[in-house]
């Protein structure tokens, strides 16, 4: 990913709505960097949007809610070359999450939630396009991802 790429990244999720806490929240993830998962993620069926990024050779998560655009603070983020785990909270809820994902395809990460969710709930991440992809796409950084209708899941497309 350029550097231009990256840099575009970050503002296009603060961007989302005005935040009532900066998103700030930048943490690393340990392992190697690994291109698939760099970009921008949404969590389907759910308002967080998560952008993987390597600064340096080390990559970093940044997560945000695009509802309000309050910053996830995320821990105990690692990547195995095979598994991406990581621990997510919301400050003002303090509602707390953990994940554990694999590539079902190079679009979409899934696997399981756990936490303040009722029991182990099934999780899925789909890829972004990079905000510059054109003004049809660019509509998925800047309007809410929540849930999108089925045909728009069916990752066979892409």
């Amino acid at each position: 990913m350029s550097f231009c790429a990256t840099v575009c990244l970050i503002p296009a999720l603060m961007a989302l709505s005005a935040s009532p806490e900066p998103a700030t929240k930048i943490a690393p993830i340990i392992g190697e960097v690994d291109q698939r998962l760099i970009g921008g993620w949404s969590v389907d069926e759910s308002s967080a949007v998560f952008v993987i990024h390597a600064v340096d050779d080390i990559m970093v998560i940044h997560g945000v809610d695009a509802t309000d655009g309050e910053a996830f603070h995320i821990t105990d983020a690692k990547w195995d070359g095979r598994t991406f785990s990581a621990t997510f909270r919301m400050p003002s809820s303090n509602w707390t999450t953990h994940s554990a994902l694999r590539f079902e395809s190079k679009e979409v990460l899934w696997g399981a939630a756990w936490g303040d969710v009722p029991g182990i709930v099934e999780e899925r991440w789909l890829k972004l396009p990079p905000p510059d992809a054109g003004p049809r796409e660019r509509t998925r950084w800047v309007g809410s991802p929540g849930p999108r209708p089925a045909a728009a899941r069916d990752t066979s497309r892409y």
